[in-house]
Parts: C-alpha cells; structure tokens; sequence
C-alpha cells in the first residue's frame, strides 16, 4: 500500500510534507478519489471512477441509488481490490439537492473497519462536497 501526503498539501518542517500516517487516513483518501473522480479524467486509467457528481443533476431516486451503488462496487472490486466491502449505501435528499454514499468495509488480512461517508450537495452558490 503507497503512503500519499495530506491533500491539500501541508508544509511538514521534518519531512517536508505532511503524509498520512495511519491505514484508515490512507484508505479513506483512495475511496474519496474513487468516488469523486468521473471516468475519463485519470488519463492512465480512462474507465476509473465513479464520478458521483455528475448524478447530482439525474433524477434522485432508487434507481439512480441502485446504479451509484452498483459503480462503487464495481470500481472498488476493480481498483481497491485489497477492501472487503460490507455494505454500501446511497441515500438522496430531493428537496435539498443532496447525496449521500456511505462505504462500510474491512481491510483484507486485518481487523481494520470503518465506514466512510461523503456527502455531495448542490446549492444555488456551489456545487459542496463532504469528504468522510
């Protein structure tokens, strides 16, 4: 598993950096850029990503839950392949333009758990994300 820094970069006087230090900080980082990558903008890898704002503007229902589900899933058992995935859960609030994904999983060969949760939601200023 690679370490990253903290995004957004902090200056560390040791190491120049401030990195991650612990598993759960790593594998929350690699789920946040999982889910908020949309397909085809990680150029080495075109079909990466779940793109999860790009359904903000799709009809907030079961069926487009259901399909968000299905693609973190499938990207997670693709590209995060070292998770066990226990349950993963997308809920919309209709009224207030919001999604919610919550990601519950296990780290093969551990007893790491944890569950990690990003929120998307549109306002009539911004477009706001909520990572875990």
């Amino acid at each position: 598993m690679n370490y990253a820094p903290f995004v957004p970069l902090r200056l560390n006087s040791q190491n120049g950096y401030e990195m991650m230090t612990s598993v759960k900080q790593l594998i929350k980082f690699h789920l946040k850029n999982l889910v908020l990558t949309s397909p085809g903008e990680k150029i080495s890898k075109p079909n990466y990503g779940v793109g999860i704002r790009r359904y903000l503007f799709e009809p907030l229902n079961e069926s487009t839950a259901a399909i968000i589900e299905g693609n973190i899933r499938s990207q997670i058992n693709q590209y995060l392949s070292y998770l066990n995935l226990e349950e993963v859960s997308v809920t919309a609030d209709i009224e207030g333009l919001k999604m919610t994904a919550k990601i519950k999983y296990s780290l093969q060969g551990t007893t790491i758990q944890d569950v990690a949760q990003i929120d998307v939601a549109y306002t009539s200023d911004d477009l706001t994300i909520t990572p875990f």
